[in-house]
């Protein structure tokens, strides 16, 4: 995963625009990831 987000960032230009996308990016992994967990629980 770490090997991934680190390609992704390498893709993505400078600036904010690539932080808002990274950033828009891990919130959609969290919550899909809590999501799973609530559902196990």
């Amino acid at each position: 995963m770490k090997q991934r987000i680190n390609d992704m960032g390498k893709r993505l230009p400078d600036g904010s625009g690539a932080s808002v996308a990274v950033m828009r990016y891990i919130r959609i992994f969290v919550i899909v990831v809590m999501r799973k967990h609530q559902k196990q629980c």
